[in-house]
């Protein structure tokens, strides 16, 4: 402030401590509007600083840290305020001190002076039942630097806010946030059981991301979250992983880390058939339903699922086991079997009981493909990429352990030895793919011409007569009433006698 404005102010003789309509003093009023030599000179007129407004109960105080936004402005006239003894710990109506207004600013070095100069760092305000570290984190989510240089001065949250932060935290996918509260601040299994209305756990939440965080995630499990715990929906967060991950790391990461492959959801959809389903939601990103289910992604989930023990035979609640399930995704896809690497791994590892089971509907494998390819594809398109036809007719008798994945995958293919040295029941000798393509669309025409043939016979029956005998187009409706009359029955008038 200029030398003439200075003497000017002391030859008004103004009041120091005078309010206006509003009840503020003129301290509170220059603190609001951050004017710091006005704040200075009225402080040397000993304006009251502890003095309150009427409105909110504030002091100068309060008002600085809560309304000055630049940051260097607010700390200078707080520095003023507290050299004139400003009470660092004072509660307004809503019992808030300084620390609790100053918290939507984020200023880090405002909170340093205040804790420096003696304010409390675990007061709970008891209108709102917060501890300072909740307001900062939940109601205002500020930067983190804040929160560590409070948690590394000592503050703490009060029971039950440790829940709420850690499932705040994993829907942000901050590892930073999430290694304060369990490492710094020991969040014990109470705080790990947290769910949120979905009945998600910090884990759940984590992995139904999009890209989830592996190290918020690492974190988790290092502190012993349960990985088998359920959501309302049933599912594990493995599960969740396969279901909303556009990349396979998560769930490679969980089964690295023990999760149990096997765990079905309600339906007894197991994490490999989760892998390899088909969704048409398109706010669930499933691995197989990305561009293609040839993504290496999808392979690497399914290859870790195997090599952690996956059990190939478990069956959901329409009794598919993982093997109808990928047929059908790659029919819904567009895709040749023999060009789905899911199906190719899943065969190497099925035995002869998975690749002849039948699911609910009396369906194998193949015919699922086929029935899905049907509902898609024109009634007069020869569909010879994608219906396999016979490749496995007579093979029910085969008394092999292993699925000839060779067989499978091109159409062609030797046939597999029995134990002993026999030859499996009904398997066909080796062809070219040539001679099995003609083999094949042979059959595709035959099974049409009989179909026709089928709807011809069915006409003329309808139009023949009881005797056998073909009736003459002209008498067709009256004679086929006339012989299709009972002996002996008379005519009705059709009106009501």
């Amino acid at each position: 402030m200029d030398p003439d404005t200075h003497s000017r102010i002391r030859r008004m003789r103004i009041d120091a401590n005078a309010v206006d309509g509003e009840g503020r003093t003129l301290l509170v009023i220059a603190v609001q509007a951050g004017q710091e030599e006005v704040v200075e000179e009225l402080l040397k007129m000993k304006a009251d600083v502890n003095r309150k407004v009427s409105n909110g109960k504030n002091t100068a105080l309060i008002e600085a840290v809560k309304h000055v936004t630049d940051e260097l402005t607010a700390l200078a006239i707080v520095k003023r305020l507290i050299d004139a003894n400003a009470n660092v710990n004072y509660a307004n109506e809503f019992d808030q001190t300084a620390l609790f207004a100053c918290a939507p600013r984020a200023h880090l070095n405002l909170v340093k002076f205040l804790v420096n100069h003696g304010a409390s760092i675990n007061h709970v305000c008891k209108t709102f039942k917060r501890s300072l570290l909740y307001v900062l984190y939940v109601v205002y989510v500020v930067v983190t630097s804040s929160i560590e240089f409070l948690i590394t001065c000592g503050a703490r949250l009060i029971k039950g806010e440790s829940q709420r932060v850690l499932l705040i935290a994993a829907s942000l996918q901050s590892e930073h946030i999430l290694s304060l509260i369990l490492r710094r601040i020991g969040a014990g299994p109470k705080e790990l059981e947290a769910q949120d209305e979905f009945g998600d756990s910090p884990l759940h939440i984590v992995c139904g991301a999009k890209d989830p965080s592996i190290a918020a995630a690492h974190l988790l499990v290092e502190a012993e979250i349960d990985m088998e715990k359920l959501n309302s929906k049933g599912l594990t967060p493995i599960l969740k992983s396969l279901s909303c991950n556009v990349e396979p790391t998560m769930a490679v990461f969980l089964l690295e880390s023990k999760a149990n492959p096997n765990h079905a959801s309600p339906s007894n959809s197991s994490p490999l058939i989760f892998a390899c389903r088909f969704l048409k939601s398109p706010k669930i990103v499933v691995l197989a339903t990305r561009d293609d289910s040839n993504e290496d992604g999808v392979m690497e989930a399914a290859q870790s699922l195997i090599r952690g023990g996956a059990n190939v035979k478990i069956r959901d609640a329409d009794n598919r086991l993982p093997l109808h399930v990928a047929h059908e995704t790659a029919a819904r896809l567009g895709m040749p079997i023999h060009s789905s690497p899911f199906i190719a791994l899943l065969l190497s590892h099925a035995g002869h009981s998975e690749v002849f089971a039948r699911d609910g509907l009396g369906l194998l494998a193949r015919e699922v493909y086929e029935e899905v390819k049907g509902e898609e594809l024109p009634l007069t398109t020869v569909r010879i990429p994608t219906a396999v036809g016979n490749l496995y007719a007579g093979d029910e008798g085969a008394t092999t352990t292993r699925a000839s994945f060779r067989s499978y995958h091109g159409g062609w293919g030797a046939a597999e030895k029995a134990p002993g040295g026999q030859e499996g029941g009904g398997r066909r000798e080796e062809v070219s793919p040539q001679a099995y393509l003609e083999s094949l669309q042979e059959t595709v025409v035959l099974r049409k011409k009989n179909q026709r043939q089928a709807k011809e016979e069915e006409e003329a029956l309808r139009l023949t007569d009881i005797k056998g005998q073909v009736l003459p187009p002209a008498d067709l409706a009256g004679d086929l009433v006339t012989s299709l009359r009972r002996p002996g029955q008379r005519n009705v008038s059709r009106q009501t006698r």
